[in-house]
C-alpha cells in the first residue's frame, strides 16, 4: 500500500525528479519525450523565431533536443542506470531536461579511457573547473542519443509511438507501418487515405489481406471484428449475368455463313444471359438492435465504410449484397420526417394494414436486402 503522504495524482515527471533510480534508462527517456510533447508550450524563442524541441538522436543541434545526457564520473560502482534528472533552467518550461547516467561514459568506472583521465577530471572538479567533463559530455551525449535511437528502431511499438508523437500522421510513418501498408497494397501516396476506413486500421488484418486466396471465413473475421456485428456469409449465390458476344449463339446468315456457337448439345444456348452461381456472395448482418439498425442504414458512413472494407478484401471480380436482419419490435411504428434519418421504403417505412400485430409477429426477424450498388 502507498503511504498517506503519497499523492495519487503525482505527475510522472515529479516522480522522475524525486526518484530517478526507480526508472530504467529507456523508460525515463521515453516518459520525458512524451512530457515535452504534451506540454502546453513546446517552443522556445530564438532570433524572434519559434522553434520546436526535437526528438533525441536525430541530426539536429543538441541545444534543440528535449533531453541532454551527461555522465557521472566516479570510481564507485553504480547502483542504477540513472544518477539524477534535472531541468537545465528552473522556471522555463521549454528548457531541455538534463539526465546524468551511470553507463556508456568515456571516463569513470565504466568508461573506456584509462583511469588517470578520471583522476584528472576529479581533480579539475575539486578546483571547480568543469571544462574537461563538459568537453567529454559532448561525445557522451551523442553516443547515448544514438544508443537510444537504435533501441527504439528495433522496438516496433516504441518506434511507432515516436513517429506518431513527433511527426505528421500523413507523411511520417514508422518503418514497420510502411512495410505493412506496402504488403496490403497501400504503400504509395496515391493509394493512401482514399477509404472511409483509416489505412492503419487495416494493418491489424494484414495477415488476412495478404493471402492470395480470399475466403469467406477471412471476410467474416474482418467484418465481425472491425464493426462489432454478428456476420454470416452465404457463398455461391446465383445471379443472371449478360453473356459476352463471343459465346452467344448466332444462326448462319449472310454476314456469318457458318454461324456462331450453333452446335446442339455442344455450344448452342438460348438467350443473352446466363445463370452464374460462383461469382456472388451474400453478407448477412444481424440481428441488429435499434441503434445498429440506424447506424447501417443506406447512405450512412458505416455502411459505406463496410462496403470499402469488402471491396478491399474481395477485389473487383466478385459481386455481393447485404441482408440486414432486424427484429420487428426494433423497427419504428410511425414515420418520422427527419433530415438525419429520412423515411426509406422497405427500410424504416412500410405500408400499414388494419391487422394488429401479435407478440409473435413482433419477435419476427425481418430480412432487408440492400444492394451493394446503392450503399451510398
Amino acid at each position: 500500500m502507498s503511504s498517506p503522504s503519497w499523492r495519487k495524482n503525482t505527475a510522472v515527471t515529479d516522480l522522475l525528479l524525486k526518484a530517478p533510480h526507480a526508472f530504467s534508462f529507456f523508460q525515463a527517456v521515453r516518459l520525458l519525450e512524451r512530457a515535452v510533447i504534451f506540454n502546453d508550450s513546446l517552443s522556445v524563442y530564438d532570433n524572434n523565431q519559434t522553434k520546436k524541441q526535437n526528438p533525441i538522436g536525430l541530426f539536429v543541434p543538441p541545444t534543440t533536443e528535449a533531453l541532454r545526457f551527461k555522465t557521472r564520473t566516479s570510481f564507485n560502482f553504480p547502483s542504477s542506470e540513472i544518477s539524477s534528472i534535472t531541468k537545465t533552467k528552473e522556471g522555463n518550461l521549454n528548457a531541455p531536461w538534463e539526465m546524468q547516467i551511470n553507463f556508456m561514459s568515456l571516463a569513470g568506472s565504466t568508461g573506456v579511457l584509462p583511469y588517470h583521465y578520471t583522476e584528472l577530471i576529479l581533480q579539475r572538479l575539486k578546483q571547480k573547473d568543469e571544462s574537461l567533463i563538459h568537453f567529454l559530455d559532448m561525445f557522451n551525449h551523442r553516443t547515448v542519443s544514438l544508443f537510444y535511437q537504435a533501441s527504439t528502431k528495433y522496438s516496433l511499438p516504441i518506434e511507432y509511438e515516436r513517429k506518431k508523437l513527433n511527426g505528421s500522421a500523413k507523411k511520417d510513418k514508422s518503418t514497420a507501418t510502411q512495410a505493412l501498408l506496402s504488403m496490403i497494397g497501400l504503400g504509395t501516396e496515391g493509394l493512401t487515405n482514399r477509404l472511409l476506413i483509416k489505412d492503419e486500421s487495416l494493418l491489424f488484418y494484414s495477415g488476412l489481406l495478404t493471402q492470395k486466396v480470399r475466403t469467406s471465413t477471412g471476410l467474416k473475421q474482418i467484418l465481425a471484428d472491425y464493426f462489432d456485428l454478428p456476420v454470416k456469409i452465404q457463398e455461391f449465390v446465383g445471379q443472371w449475368q449478360d453473356l459476352i458476344p463471343d459465346i452467344r449463339t448466332r444462326i448462319a446468315s449472310k454476314l456469318e455463313p457458318k454461324g456462331q456457337n450453333a452446335a446442339l448439345a455442344y455450344s448452342a444456348m438460348l438467350g443473352a444471359k446466363g445463370w452464374i452461381a460462383q461469382g456472388k456472395i451474400r453478407i448477412l448482418l444481424g440481428p441488429l438492435n435499434k441503434e445498429q439498425f440506424y447506424r447501417f442504414a443506406p447512405g450512412t458512413k458505416a455502411l459505406a465504410a463496410m462496403n470499402h472494407m469488402i471491396q478491399m478484401y474481395l477485389g473487383l471480380e466478385h459481386d455481393y449484397e447485404f441482408i440486414i436482419e432486424v427484429k420487428r419490435i426494433d423497427l419504428p411504428n410511425k414515420i418520422k420526417l427527419s433530415a438525419k434519418s429520412p423515411p426509406i421504403l422497405s427500410w424504416n417505412t412500410w405500408l400499414s394494414t388494419s391487422e394488429k400485430k401479435t407478440l409473435v409477429d413482433k419477435d419476427e426477424t425481418l430480412k432487408i436486402k440492400v444492394s451493394a450498388k446503392h450503399v451510398v
